[in-house]
């Protein structure tokens, strides 16, 4: 949730901007605009509530510690979010789906009631609100940056994340990272998701599994850390961000792998996976077997008796 000194000023904007002159409202509207320049989405600590009437069956999950969230089934939140929509105003997150639904979209609103012209579907079978983002190809995450200043403007409560599959089991999925809503101009932290691996996973001792980051900002990167449970494995100053040969060294146990990448002003984006690395099971070879005696090959009477010795070595039994 926000400060509380956020939230106050936003209740004042309301009061004001209701009562006041045009001129008065752009202005006001503009000054609580620029107290908020960018602001994130921690969907660990938002207050979120069902919306339209439509949040039914599945799962909402948190990830990466507040950074992401994944709506799987029939979900339709809203996040509390309060924030002034001006025509600079600009929203830019990553969005992946394995599964496609009827819906998936994302938007602000002031109110918990439909609003389609501020809802930008991404994906789906069916068509709700605006289509001009509605270009995800399955597969990787893609990242987004919308202008939604563009579309429209004022004060905003919620930001709205739609994973609509009216079926009798639903199995749609929308998985949204970094939701960021700011002010073209202002300077964002970058924007970090890990390509690979693309989810948590568990690997064999020894197995080698290829670890890339997805990295974007509106300036320049100035360098991305990769640790693992707190540890610095290595620091990268330039593209691409690969990090692959040091998982095979891991001994079994879980590990969190940590991506932090700080643009030239020294904002930092993070980005987490976690791993569990199991142990490699014994391995098992078949016997060696070698004739100790006869030494060679040899030829023999018929009848005539000759010892026969076995040399056999094993891993086992």
């Amino acid at each position: 949730m926000f400060p509380d000194l956020f939230v106050s000023r936003f209740r004042v904007l309301r009061r004001v901007c209701r009562t006041a002159p045009a001129l008065l409202l752009a202005l006001a509207c503009l000054v609580s605009a620029s107290s908020s320049l960018a602001d994130s989405l921690n969907f660990a600590q938002a207050t979120s509530y069902a919306y339209s009437g439509q949040d039914r069956t599945g799962s909402v999950t948190v990830l990466d510690g507040g950074a992401g969230i994944r709506l799987q089934g029939n979900r339709v939140r809203a996040f509390q979010f309060p924030y002034v929509v001006t025509p600079s105003t600009r929203m830019s997150f990553s969005f992946s789906s394995s599964v496609q639904g009827e819906l998936h979209s994302i938007g602000l609103d002031a109110d918990l009631w439909t609003s389609s012209g501020q809802l930008f579907q991404l994906y789906g079978t069916q068509w709700m609100g605006l289509q001009n983002f509605r270009n995800y190809v399955p597969g990787a995450a893609r990242q987004y940056d919308i202008p939604i200043g563009e579309f429209f403007t004022g004060p905003m409560n919620y930001v709205v994340l739609i994973m609509d599959h009216d079926v009798l089991v639903p199995t749609g999925e929308s998985i949204f990272r970094d939701v960021r809503v700011y002010e073209a101009g202002s300077n964002m932290p970058p924007s970090v998701n890990f390509a690979l691996p693309t989810s948590d996973l568990t690997v064999v001792e020894g197995e080698s599994q290829a670890v890339e980051l997805a990295v974007s900002d509106d300036g320049e990167i100035a360098y991305c850390d990769m640790f693992y449970n707190g540890n610095l494995q290595r620091r990268d100053t330039v593209a691409p961000y690969r990090y692959n040969a040091f998982i095979r060294s891991l001994a079994p146990g879980d590990y969190e792998l940590r991506a932090e990448c700080a643009d030239e002003k020294g904002l930092v984006g993070t980005a987490t996976r976690q791993l569990t690395v199991v142990a490699a099971p014994p391995s098992n070879t078949p016997p060696s077997v070698s004739f100790i005696l006869p030494a060679n090959d040899l030829t023999i009477v018929e009848g005539e008796p000759r010892p026969v010795l076995l040399g056999v070595v094993d891993d086992g039994a």
